[in-house]
């Protein structure tokens, strides 16, 4: 199973803009590895790393996609944010729902 993500020491994902050079280092016996030489937006170091040839995909730089199509994306961003006064009406209807009763419907019984 190959990487998710390249990661610079400081935690930061690093992505396609900040890669400077990517190459091969192909070995005629054992595994072949990729070198990525970056510099990262956050703390401004320069770094590198070696992949296994197994374990390098393009993909692993690139941002990841936003699977929403355009309907939703303009509903949602018709909404606007959520305010604080939002946030504290939605915590007390949970807290008036009453959730014991909904958990003893389906906990199990006694007698069963």
């Amino acid at each position: 199973m190959g990487r998710t993500a390249l990661r610079c020491t400081c935690g930061q994902r690093i992505g396609e803009r900040e890669v400077l050079r990517a190459g091969y280092y192909p070995r005629p016996f054992g595994p072949s590895y990729v070198l990525v030489r970056y510099r990262c937006s956050r703390c401004r170091r320069r770094g590198e790393q070696f992949l296994r040839q197994e374990e390098w995909d393009q993909g692993i730089l690139s941002d990841a996609t936003l699977e929403l199509d355009v309907p939703a994306r303009t509903s949602f961003a018709a909404q606007g944010a959520i305010t604080l006064r939002e946030q504290a009406a939605f915590h007390h209807q949970l807290d008036s729902l009453g959730l014991q009763e909904l958990l003893s419907e389906f906990e199990p019984r006694a007698d069963e």
